[in-house]
């Protein structure tokens, strides 16, 4: 098989499992806003975790403020930025990582756009209400991290 096909069917499975990601995300938060109040809060873990949706127009766990033009360029911008580092195969280990980072900041930009504010609703009591795209980012960071810190090995052979 050749490289470019190899690498195109690597794209094809990545933007596939971004699309996965973003559909996940939208069909929860579909699921919690159409089944739950506003305003109410359901436990749903030993009352350690609750559903407690709320329309977050804010950025970064509520706590950054910008006008919503800002924020969709500056979010825009950002999977831009991570689609080209992606496509560029900067770091074979870390293209999951960047999949997760993308998919859950489409997301939330569908959020902002379709419905005027990212739907967070875990709701921890400890720590800011936050959605299942905040959660795909998180773990894109995190094994984007993980393969900056411990890099693939490579065989000589």
């Amino acid at each position: 098989m050749r490289i470019e096909a190899i690498a195109n069917k690597r794209n094809l499975i990545f933007a596939l499992f971004i699309l996965f990601l973003v559909i996940a995300d939208q069909t929860v938060n579909q699921l919690v806003i159409s089944h739950i109040l506003p305003g109410s809060s359901l436990p749903v873990a030993c009352e350690f975790i609750y559903l407690t949706p709320v329309k977050n127009q804010r950025l970064f766990m509520g706590l950054l403020s910008f006008p919503l033009h800002h924020t969709i360029f500056l979010i825009v911008f950002v999977i831009i930025l991570f689609l080209f580092v992606l496509l560029l195969n900067l770091r074979e280990k870390g293209n999951l990582g960047m999949a997760f980072i993308i998919g859950g900041t489409a997301g939330n930009l569908w959020d902002r756009v379709f419905r005027g504010g990212v739907i967070d609703f875990i709701n921890l009591k400890f720590w800011p209400i936050f959605n299942v795209a905040d959660i795909f980012i998180i773990t894109g960071v995190v094994l984007t991290c993980f393969s900056l810190i411990f890099p693939r090995k490579r065989c000589t052979e």
